[in-house]
């Protein structure tokens, strides 16, 4: 059975997983582009909480869940360039810390 500190280990490189995963859809893409792109929807289906890996704080999983029509590109785009990265810099310093990087 894995201690706790591997638990921890396991569960933020699968946030940074899901981080940089994320982060790979929009890599090269202005705001425009991404918002214009035909294949918007494939995108959107690709960064919904589903595909998050829980990582969303639970009020916004819900809305990417539930809400889904309602999310606009202009709020994945804020995710994942706002948001994402600072937690992917604390996961990292964590990892790196725990020898997990």
């Amino acid at each position: 059975m894995p201690s706790d500190g591997e638990k921890i280990r396991r569960w933020l490189q699968d946030i940074r997983h899901y981080v940089l995963m994320s982060e790979s859809f929009i890599e090269g893409l202005a705001y425009p582009d991404f918002a214009n792109d035909p294949e918007d929807n494939s995108r959107r289906d690709a960064l919904s909480g589903d595909h998050l890996g829980g990582i969303a704080t639970p009020a916004a999983g819900n809305i990417y869940r539930h809400e889904y029509e309602a999310v606009t590109s202009g709020e994945i785009w804020q995710t994942v360039t706002v948001h994402l990265p600072p937690l992917r810099m604390v996961v990292e310093q964590e990892l790196t810390a725990t020898g997990g990087l």
